[in-house]
């Protein structure tokens, strides 16, 4: 037994290879290979739950083999090594080592080239060999119904935990290595790896399974859940879904289907389920599958979202359930609504937990697949519906159950009686004269005469040195100060490409310059020496002047030799990543990038959505700019030299009609506006700064003084101020996602879910044209511009923040608008408001994350410039106004709806009858008798 602790499985192939022989990538496979579809999961996802993506029990493959916490789990993999051996023989093993051996490299182009890229070639084929045994042997087990294994059955927890980290997208062995092993080892055996695979993971084994080049575990359980969907796709576009409980509001009713719960993994799922994805909405009732969440959930969801962003970018179709249900909760009240419903079976304990779980699901998701497009439209639709709350109000509040409901027909019955009542006795009290003079001469009472006049009741500013905020007249690159890094480290660091001398030579960021070599190569390629060395010469010529575009800190420890390397380089990569993107977009202007040929030698930087993503965001960073005139005169003096446009279809670009500003303007999504070329943008995050404030009124004209200390929009709604979106029907919209945006030809944008625009749609207003900073308060209404927050806001508010602190301190006119917006939101119900009047598209998760964001963006921004204290100014006042307040107090508590004005309306009737009857029977009572 002593022997079978130690790790001493024998070593595939010939032991005698050298240890120092290392794995040959071509430089080819540095690019993500077309068989790729092994991934390092990204930081963005990793950072909201590192666990989730990290084996707990056991490792497989290579990026966690070795970890200290996994070594228990080894020695059970050398025992089920022994066991398999004597199930089958050394011969068959050593045909396992040749098999391996023999595809070696197709294995390693499965995998990124994170995984594999420090790793011996032979240390690599014994951990495919020694984990491909361990699965084929634990699947056998587990078939066997009668198999003595008493290490997995003696330990419950081993049945949940193990197929979890099977599941894992770093956790994973390639299908075929393990399918081609298990069919050398069985050729005459009944049933195939694929159905033992089905049968481990409690999977309904589909015909239409063995068509589908299962690529590992992942994969498998990723097509359990969208396959057999009848949903199909939807390119219509919701930017928010109202949650459950307002839903329910509403009057929409919430249906689990029943044909069984889905919960991915072992014997949790019937048989009968068509797909987790079959979500509909029909005559006001949303059907919904029943998932069980338990504590594996959100392990499980966050690999297959994971492996979809990555392999499936625009396919992402269990990404966008998870977005559908994020939508549905904010709350643990949405998540009790959906469990009274049953459609959640929470096993987490509590709804808050299963709320903050599905709240962080989605934060860094790329939303490339809008499933659920239309059915988000119909239930806005029913919610917008003002008869379908005063029916959901009429039910929920006067009718939620039986003794409620007899309570309210009873009173509206007393309230029908009272009338009545009353206006018998009013009849009574006016009957003609000659009619009361008949009654006194027939009886013996006096009858008092009706009484027919009978009368009825009726801060100071932080004083900066200007020398400090502008250190020379040509600087415009900043290195960030301390003060706002405080608030946000992350928010002004570039994740995946350094540009310019700031963050040269950071280890983080060096996979991309082995990118950036492979650009300036073709480039070089591509242009004489002559023209080189000219264009070479010119910055050395303007050394100085590029010199002193940047902060000092940024360039004080380089010579003018390697400055002058990094910006020639660094601006060759830019020119040559925005031709590819524009190129890109004239051949798929639906902005599919699957469709192209595998290859085409532009299927990189631009194919993967998250790496669009990352790359545009840290392109706006103000630590990462080049200055905007290099990119110009090596735009104009180098590129449309070229004659060789034919290929790329740059035809265009190659002739004077367009300069190196709208190519610019094309990747980043932006609506070129004429006068963009007077003004002299510095680099990229100064065009972004101008699209933010273009067409502003107020730019030119003098600053009222007024109030910055307004109260929160809560308040302010208190006191009957109304809050509007300025595009009641999305016509435009400040978005800053940097997705899915597509480009016909240059200053021509199809602007449909755009990247960090301002979407003006001229054939709907005409020429009327907006900018982020236009708000206003007239007649008790704010206005203001919708805004998208999600995962990258924070990053790109942020660095145009530091640049207008650093290069506008007088004119500092974004930061005045992110001031507006911290005194508006104070708390997550501030947040909901705005999200409710359509100011804020919510893509955070929680409106409470939101809120925090936007608290801490104003942190260390000095306030030398009050755009809007003349609104304060006025809010503030209407606040202070008592009558405003009563009013609004009236309208919100007793006139909400239609059926709580109805039911105030009728208890003031109810007083007033009941009053004109008691003073009717006093007269009567009064009257003398005859």
């Amino acid at each position: 037994m002593a022997n079978v602790d130690q790790e001493t499985a024998p070593l595939i192939g010939n032991n005698h290879q050298p240890q120092d022989l290392v794995i040959e990538i071509p430089v080819e496979v540095l690019e993500l290979a077309p068989e790729c579809c092994i991934y390092k999961v990204p930081s963005r996802f990793r950072e909201a739950n590192q666990k989730a993506y990290t084996p707990q029990l056991i490792s497989i493959g290579p990026l966690h083999h070795g970890n200290e916490n996994l070594a228990t789990m080894e020695r059970q993999k050398l025992r089920y090594y022994k066991k398999f051996s004597e199930r089958t023989s050394e011969k068959k093993l050593k045909e396992f080592a040749s098999y391996i051996e023999n595809h070696a490299e197709g294995i390693c182009r499965c995998y990124e080239i994170q995984f594999i890229l420090l790793l011996e070639a032979p240390k690599f084929k014994k951990i495919i060999l020694d984990d491909a045994v361990f699965i084929i042997e634990l699947f056998l087990r587990e078939s066997e119904k009668n198999s003595d294994d008493y290490f997995l059955r003696r330990k419950a927890l081993l049945r949940v935990e193990l197929p979890t980290d099977l599941m894992l997208l770093e956790n994973q062995l390639p299908f075929f290595v393990l399918e081609e092993l298990y069919n050398l080892a069985f050729p005459n055996s009944d049933i195939s790896f694929l159905e033992l695979a089905c049968w481990y993971f409690g999977i309904h084994i589909d015909r239409s399974l063995r068509n589908k080049g299962i690529k590992h575990f992942t994969h498998l359980i990723r097509y359990q859940v969208v396959s057999n969907s009848l949903r199909s796709i939807d390119r219509s576009r919701v930017h928010n879904i109202y949650n459950a409980s307002m839903l329910h509001e509403a009057g929409v009713k919430f249906l689990g289907v029943k044909s069984g719960i889905f919960k991915i993994g072992k014997s949790a799922i019937n048989n009968t389920i068509n797909s987790l994805l079959d979500v509909d909405f029909e005559k006001g009732v949303l059907k919904l599958p029943v998932i069980d969440v338990a504590f594996e959930t959100e392990t499980r969801f966050r690999n297959l979202m994971a492996f979809e962003q990555c392999h499936y970018p625009h396919k992402a179709h269990f990404c966008s359930y998870i977005q559908l249900l994020d939508s549905l909760i904010d709350t643990c009240e949405d998540v009790d609504l959906l469990v009274r419903k049953r459609i959640i079976v929470n096993r987490l304990g509590s709804g808050a937990a299963v709320a903050d779980m599905i709240n962080n699901l989605a934060v860094g998701i790329v939303h490339s697949s809008m499933l659920y497009g239309k059915i988000g439209h119909d239930l806005n639709q029913y919610n917008d519906n003002s008869w379908n709350h005063r029916w959901a109000a009429l039910k929920h509040v006067y009718f939620n159950n039986l003794w409620r409901g007899t309570a309210t027909i009873a009173a509206f019955i007393v309230v029908v009686l009272t009338l009545i009542q009353t206006v018998l006795a009013i009849l009574e009290r006016v009957k003609p004269t000659k009619e009361v003079a008949y009654m006194a001469a027939n009886t013996d009472q006096e009858i008092a005469p009706v009484n027919e006049n009978d009368d009825q009741p009726e801060d100071s500013a932080i004083d900066i040195p200007e020398e400090d905020l502008e250190p020379g007249p040509e600087c415009c690159i900043y290195k960030v100060p301390r003060r706002f890094r405080a608030g946000n480290e992350e928010a002004y660091t570039p994740h995946l490409i350094s540009i310019g001398p700031t963050h040269h030579g950071d280890r983080n960021l060096a996979p991309m310059e082995s990118q950036k070599k492979r650009y300036y190569d073709k480039f070089v390629r591509k242009t004489s020496e002559k023209t080189l060395k000219d264009f070479k010469g010119s910055i050395e010529l303007n050394v100085k002047r590029i010199d002193r575009c940047y902060d000092v800190q940024s360039i004080y420890m380089l010579e003018a030799s390697q400055l002058i390397e990094i910006i020639f380089h660094d601006a060759v990569f830019i020119i040559t990543l925005f031709l590819r993107d524009w190129a890109r977009k004239q051949e798929f202007p639906d902005g599919d990038y699957n469709r192209v040929e595998e290859e085409d030698d532009y299927h990189d930087l631009n194919q993967s959505a998250l790496v669009r993503v990352k790359l545009l965001t840290d392109l706006l960073l103000l630590e990462n700019q080049l200055p905007f005139f290099v990119l110009e005169d090596l735009y104009k003096s180098v590129f449309l030299s070229f004659d060789e446009y034919s290929s790329l279809d740059l035809a265009k670009l190659a002739s004077n009609e367009y300069c190196f500003l709208d190519l610019a303007c094309s990747y980043f999504g932006i609506k070129k506006d004429p006068s963009f070329e007077k003004k002299k943008i510095k680099h990229f995050t100064d065009l972004i700064r101008y699209q933010v404030l273009r067409d502003c009124p107020t730019l030119d004209n003098d600053i009222p003084i007024g109030n910055y200390n307004i109260y929160s929009a809560t308040k302010l709604r208190e006191a009957g101020v109304r809050f509007k979106c300025t595009t009641v029907k999305d016509d435009f919209r400040v978005i800053f996602n940097g997705v899915s945006y597509n480009c016909n030809k240059i200053g021509d944008f199809d602007l449909e879910g755009s990247g960090m625009i301002n979407k003006v749609m001229d054939d709907v207003l005409g020429s009327t044209k907006y900018s982020l900073l236009e708000v206003e308060f007239k007649k008790g209404v704010l206005k203001l511009l919708a805004i998208d927050v999600e995962y990258e806001t924070e990053i790109r508010f942020r660095n145009l923040m530091a640049f207008e602190q650093y290069h506008y301190p007088k004119k500092a006119y974004f930061c005045s608008y992110i001031k507006l917006l911290d005194s508006l939101v104070d708390t997550s119900e501030d947040v909901d408001l705005l999200v409710k009047e359509g100011i804020i598209v919510n893509r955070l998760g929680s409106s409470e994350a939101v809120a925090k964001m936007i608290n801490k963006l104003a942190v260390g921004v000095v306030h030398s410039t009050l755009l809007y204290g003349e609104i304060g100014t006025e809010l503030n006042g209407h606040y202070k106004n008592s009558w405003n307040r009563t009013m609004a107090t009236l309208k919100y508590v007793y006139f909400n709806d239609l059926w709580r004005g109805t039911g105030t309306i009728a208890a003031f009737s109810v007083v007033i009858l009941t009053l004109i009857q008691t003073v009717l029977a006093i007269l009567e009572k009064a009257a003398p008798t005859k």
